[in-house]
């Protein structure tokens, strides 16, 4: 495992520029998001990352006068806070955009992106409320980690640090709360013009870029809403790193990764490559999804999807391309792969 950086205290980290946070606050049901956001900022306050924030920034998005309610709570757990702006309707670009312009007028500086997830649907159903809070846990103490702060404000080896990374279906943080280098982030497309060329480069390969308001786009390939969970890993540049190898596709790896039960002091180059397992560290049902005929997502558009938005493809040295390659059976150059590496050979 190639392991990015040792054990460090977070108290002796030197402050060497700004880490702002973005918070991207939605109410459909005003007292659930005032529970969540409660939890959240008291988490994040005992979190290794708190030492290096400088200002948390929100949004909210929704019913309700939620700006009042995230005003109250920032004080009462003793947080510096700025309102972004509060809206009726919109996702999660209402923040990124903001994000994204800071890190262009800051590139020396760090970013922190957090959601109230959990907030969007079934907020009665108790289990699913639940095994989401367990998920925001899990999300928050990977992003806030000891790991992941020394990567972003520390090393030069990772542009983007959650806890979990994954290069399926789309490359993406799970749960899309992460803690990037502004200097990387500033090479990224505004989010609004990344959701339009995501939105008509797989239009026209047949995939929906419309729909009801809840199933706008398609996950399968990061269209609609879903190009925001796309967004910060869509640079063919991007190298990833991650404190947990678990893909957090089960309710015990929640568990286990909320309640502590990994080592979050060393972020990890990601996504990882093992020869004889092309699908490792990615969740079963994304890994059935490569066998699906009906998928557009192959190789040969992901690389399309890389030239169209950006203009270039990942160099030879990115984990990302080898990761891809290995997944969809082709080959690197000058080479012939394995039969351990053929999918379907695991």
């Amino acid at each position: 495992m190639r392991a990015l950086f040792l054990l460090v205290a977070a108290a002796t980290f030197p402050r060497a520029a700004a880490l702002i946070v973005y918070y991207n606050v939605f109410s459909k049901n005003v007292a659930t998001a005032v529970e969540i956001v409660y939890e959240q900022l008291t988490e994040l306050r005992a979190a290794p990352i708190w030492d290096e924030v400088e200002e948390i920034r929100y949004s909210t998005i929704g019913k309700g006068k939620m700006r009042n309610h995230v005003a109250r709570i920032c004080h009462e757990v003793n947080a510096t806070c700025r309102r972004l702006g509060s809206h009726k309707t919109g996702h999660e670009e209402r923040t990124l955009t903001p994000l994204h312009a800071f890190c262009t007028k800051n590139p020396k500086a760090s970013v922190a992106y957090l959601h109230d997830k959990g907030s969007f649907r079934n907020v009665f159903a108790t289990q699913v409320r639940a095994r989401q809070k367990r998920l925001r846990q899990a999300l928050l103490r990977g992003l806030g980690s000891v790991g992941c702060v020394a990567a972003i404000t520390q090393g030069d080896a990772c542009d983007v640090c959650s806890t979990h990374f994954s290069a399926l279906p789309h490359q993406h943080a799970k749960g899309n709360m992460w803690l990037a280098r502004c200097s990387y982030v500033a090479t990224l497309l505004p989010p609004p013009q990344f959701q339009k060329g995501m939105d008509t480069y797989w239009g026209r390969l047949g995939f929906l870029i419309s729909g009801p308001p809840h199933m706008q786009g398609t996950p399968w390939v990061g269209t609609g809403r879903y190009a925001m969970e796309h967004w910060v890993h869509s640079h063919p540049s991007v190298r990833p790193c991650d404190v947990s190898e678990k893909p957090l596709e089960t309710l015990h790896d929640m568990i286990q990764l909320s309640s502590g039960g990994f080592d979050s002091s060393v972020a990890t180059a990601a996504p990882r490559i093992v020869a004889a397992f092309p699908g490792a560290g990615e969740a079963l049902d994304e890994q059935h999804g490569l066998r699906n005929t009906r998928n557009k997502r192959n190789y040969t558009t992901i690389m399309g999807e890389w030239r169209t938005l950006y203009g270039a493809v990942p160099p030879e040295s990115s984990l990302l391309l080898r990761k891809y390659r290995q997944m969809y059976g082709v080959p690197g150059p000058g080479r012939r792969l394995l039969r351990s590496e053929r999918p379907g050979d695991e």
